[in-house]
């Protein structure tokens, strides 16, 4: 009784899919139903097929987890309204800014002139404080697209919000907007600045730091020496730990609107500034029938993965008695949202497993040994930009063998695309009888091949990065040092993308679709966004029918800031109307290279010790120092260049200023020596994580020194030690070790063999 009443609810949802696309004489969804769009805007003015909104941007203070902090508000709310448009109608978009600072919108997935894509400097007018910026574009597609900001990190709180389209004809069912979005107790430049100087704390609140005595509890020493000894950091799915999970604006809310019985069409938007999500509805199946707004053949799934920046669209049926959840756990598992449909008896959604990093880290290294690519930086005899004549291009590869689920590469087995390392296997080991949606699975309607009577411009790029300075970048460059990518309208253009790191990277282009080449040959789907896993290659083309300048960037917010983006450029003058110069564009790319500070301090009964850095992309400014209570010092600073793909060697300039007591060999008598010195230096990173030092003073003395910092015994138990030697001075030596408090706090104890044992705290900022 129990499958037959599956099997007829799974009948009843592919029925119900299929009905929603060809029967449009039902009466369709009214654009004014707030209902069905949550916190959706009037609209102010209908002329004709003209539809005006009017968005303000201002400062406003929320209370998501019972603490009030700062965001920016769009008409009053967060997420921003719902903009309705029909497919035909002229979009007119005042957008008024309110704060003290510029503002910005992006219309993601939006095809519209280039000087209305909304990217500041770089197509887009800056929208000053006080300032109202007119948007006005023909609407000339339909689907579930959003909109965000661009300027700097205003995405992370609160800039983002739904745009839904109908089609010409509507379509005869209900449904319901579910904006997802994620939340942080810490203003974005704090965040960011975390993240650059290789905090742990994001690992240690999601309890995923890999330890040595987690290591040894399970059996994974070789796994973490591994990694230790190729200089990589722990394997981690998501770089930020998140306060709260977010649909619509709340961690949970009933969606009333629904009556037991209906059949709704979800529109999910996953507006996250740096989270993916898996989705499931704990009342059944879910039907896929459009990703990043475009329609696709039905799928029938227990779970979706959706990655940051895309949408998809997915028809569900309410069960009759109850109230069930339709859940996204964020993709470390780490927390989620529900939305509740029906009315009755809660039925929860299943648990998600925790990570288990050990056996994610493992598959990676086997993912590395098979593809013979070196981690984190692009290949010495990588391809170069080709251009072919029309029908002279290579056949592209296809990103699985076609035909085929998976398939044996090395004796390993190879999961279906875009699902490598998120996860995906423990979660289908743990429902072995759910479906979980991945890319072959996405079957356009129609056929997607591009024409071939035009040239094919071939790019190879490859997401590079340094996982420890949270560098980003694209053929181990960040934007601020790379060139434009140049393309000629009227070309297919296809990037083959090689991702080399050990994260998943959502990649976005502006302004355009893209064919994401996968099993389903001339049907594969178009998309805006795409998930590129790590040790993934993935092939993307697209018709080049546009012009001027297109943003192509990673979507994970403080990727994007670290520099993993780039410049798409038919090679054509900016608008005129931009008044923007070389200098300009400077200006836009700069991000990358803005400074951070950081600082740590120990407070102990044997004296004080600590350091001062200001740091960007590849420079260090540096003040290391110690001094005990008794007025003897050692201050050390310098400037500091870091070289080569990866950052393990360094140069740098600098100075060694000090005051020790000594003693008269003849007279006994003890007395204070200050010593200046001018110095010079070379830095490498060894193996084990171990940073090596050879420096020279003015006098032609050479120091070396071997450093190892923060090596993890437990989840908040650290322990260091550096050695020097002086040929002149002979040994120094410290030994330390810290008990993590809090993201600033540490208890502290070391041995320092000129100023002995000592304890206290350690406060870090």
């Amino acid at each position: 009784m129990k499958y037959s009443t599956l099997l007829f609810m799974l009948v009843s949802l592919i029925s119900i899919a299929r009905a929603q696309h060809d029967d449009h004489s039902n009466s369709t969804t009214s654009k004014s139903d707030s209902n069905y769009y949550p916190g959706a805007e009037r609209v102010v003015n209908s002329t004709g097929n003209t539809v005006t909104y009017h968005l303000t941007v201002s400062d406003t203070i929320v209370n998501f987890t019972n603490k009030r902090m700062h965001a920016l508000a769009t008409n009053g709310q967060i997420p921003a309204p719902t903009l309705l448009f029909t497919e035909g109608d002229t979009a007119e978009l005042f957008v008024h800014n309110k704060t003290d600072k510029t503002v910005s919108f992006h219309w993601h997935g939006i095809l519209l002139p280039n000087k209305f894509d909304g990217v500041p400097i770089l197509t887009t007018e800056v929208i000053n404080p006080g300032d109202t910026y007119l948007f006005k574009f023909k609407i000339i597609q339909h689907g579930t697209y959003w909109y965000h900001s661009h300027t700097e990190l205003d995405e992370q709180i609160g800039q983002y919000g739904p745009i839904v389209i109908q089609p010409r004809d509507g379509i005869s069912m209900k449904e319901k907007v579910i904006h997802l979005s994620d939340w942080i107790n810490e203003q974005p430049w704090e965040v960011h600045r975390t993240l650059k100087r290789h905090s742990d704390w994001y690992i240690i609140e999601r309890k995923a730091v890999q330890s040595y005595a987690r290591a040894i509890a399970t059996g994974n020493l070789g796994t973490k020496l591994w990694f230790e000894w190729n200089r990589m950091p722990d394997f981690d799915l998501a770089d930020v730990y998140y306060d709260a999970f977010l649909a619509n604006g709340h961690q949970s809310s009933n969606a009333d609107e629904f009556e037991p019985g209906d059949s709704v069409r979800l529109r999910v938007i996953n507006g996250g500034a740096s989270s993916h999500f898996w989705l499931e509805f704990s009342g059944g199946s879910m039907i896929v029938v459009a990703a990043d707004g475009l329609e696709i053949e039905p799928v029938v799934v227990n779970k979706v993965f959706i990655a940051t920046a895309e949408t998809y669209d997915l028809i569900i049926a309410i069960p009759a008695n109850g109230s069930y959840e339709f859940r996204a756990t964020s993709w470390d598992r780490a927390g989620h949202s529900s939305v509740w449909f029906g009315k009755g008896e809660k039925h929860q959604a299943p648990t998600l497993p925790r990570p288990d990093y050990f056996k994610l880290s493992n598959e990676m290294i086997e993912m590395g040994n098979m593809m013979d690519m070196t981690m984190g930086i692009a290949p010495k005899n990588a391809p170069e930009t080709e251009v072919f004549p029309p029908g002279m291009a290579p056949e592209h590869k296809m990103n699985h063998e076609e035909g085929n689920d998976t398939m044996s590469m090395g004796g390993m087995h190879k999961n279906p695309l875009g699902t490598t390392m998120t996860g995906y296997n423990q979660i289908q080991a743990a429902f072995p009888g759910d479906v979980l949606l991945n890319y072959d699975m996405l079957k356009a309607k129609v056929p997607t091949t591009l024409h071939s009577d035009r040239p094919t411009r071939i790019v190879h790029l490859f997401l590079t990065g340094n996982m420890r300075r949270y560098v980003w970048s694209i053929n181990d460059l960040p934007l601020s040092k790379a060139d434009k990518i140049l393309i000629n309208k009227g070309e297919n253009v296809r990037f083959v993308m090689h991702n080399t790191t050990m994260m998943s990277h959502p990649m976005h282009l502006h302004g355009h679709f893209f064919r994401v080449v996968n099993k389903q040959g001339e049907y594969s789907p178009l998309k805006h966004t795409v998930n590129i896993e790590p040790m993934e290659t993935l092939t993307m083309e697209f018709a080049a029918t546009e012009d001027k300048d297109w943003f192509f960037h990673c979507h994970l917010l403080y990727h994007m800031m670290s520099g993993m983006a780039r410049t798409v450029s038919y090679d054509h003058p900016q608008d005129p109307e931009l008044k923007e110069d070389q200098q300009q564009y400077k200006k836009f790319v700069s991000d990358d290279r803005s400074f951070f500070p950081f600082a740590e301090v120990q407070v102990q009964n044997n004296g004080l010790f600590g350091e001062l850095n200001l740091h960007n992309t590849y420079w260090l400014l540096n003040v290391e120092g110690k001094s005990n209570w008794s007025g003897e010092y050692e201050i050390e600073p310098k400037v500091q260049r870091y070289f080569g793909p990866r950052q393990f060697f360094a140069a740098y300039l600098g100075g060694d200023f000090s005051r020790h007591e000594v003693k008269n060999s003849e007279t006994g008598i003890r007395y204070k020596e200050d010593e200046q010195l001018a110095t010079a230096g070379l830095r490498y990173f060894l193996p084990m994580s171990l940073w090596a030092d050879l420096r020279v003073d003015h006098n032609g003395d050479f120091k070396l020194a071997l450093e190892r910092e923060e090596i993890p015994i437990t989840q908040r138990w650290r322990i260091g030690a550096s050695v020097e030697y002086d040929l002149k001075e002979d040994w120094e030596y410290t030994i330390n070790t810290f008990y993590i408090l809090t993201k600033y706090i540490a208890l502290s104890a070391n041995y320092d063999n000129e100023f002995g044992w000592g304890g206290g705290l350690l406060i870090v900022y």
